[in-house]
């Protein structure tokens, strides 16, 4: 697999909280659209390592793309909380970053067949982050030929009423 781009981008404001909805319709959050320029500031410095024409030569060949989300979230200031550390949900904090890739970098996030998401506490007085790291799975890994293990679409309550029928 071939790295296509790292980075370290601030945590994204939830998808929860994307929208404003009033009776005239939806318009972006403010804090989304700060997030958003500020990913793109990022995005077009030193700090982030890319590699934009294997990104576009990795799409125009068919290949899949491999995202690495790992989120550090700083410590839970509820100590009341059950979690350690601040409780957000993972899949309402994906969709963002994935816009923002497909928006200023082009990577096509249909193209995405693996994501790999990860959270965990970051040290006292460090800032919160996401490490975003973009890989190429090569055309020829995205097909399943192994024929010897069969998909069973068989319940997991099957062995259980099975017994009850006896």
């Amino acid at each position: 697999m071939r790295t296509l781009l790292q980075t370290r981008l601030p945590i994204p404001p939830s998808v929860n909280n994307r929208l404003i909805i009033s009776r005239h319709g939806g318009t972006t959050h403010p804090n989304v659209v700060q997030y958003q320029q500020d990913c793109t500031i990022i995005l077009c410095s030193p700090e982030t390592w890319q590699d934009v024409s294997a990104i576009h030569e990795a799409q125009d060949e068919g290949n899949g793309l491999f995202v690495i989300m790992r989120f550090g979230f700083p410590q839970n200031k509820n100590p009341l909380r059950q979690s350690a550390f601040e409780i957000r949900d993972l899949d309402n904090m994906a969709q963002i970053p994935l816009n923002i890739l497909k928006k200023h970098i082009g990577i096509d996030d249909a193209k995405v067949v693996d994501l790999w998401m990860s959270k965990r506490q970051v040290a006292p007085g460090k800032l919160p982050y996401l490490s975003l790291t973009v890989l190429e799975v090569k055309r020829e890994a995205l097909f399943d030929d192994d024929e010897e293990e069969e998909y069973s679409h068989e319940p997991i309550t099957a062995p259980m009423l099975k017994i009850v029928e006896a």
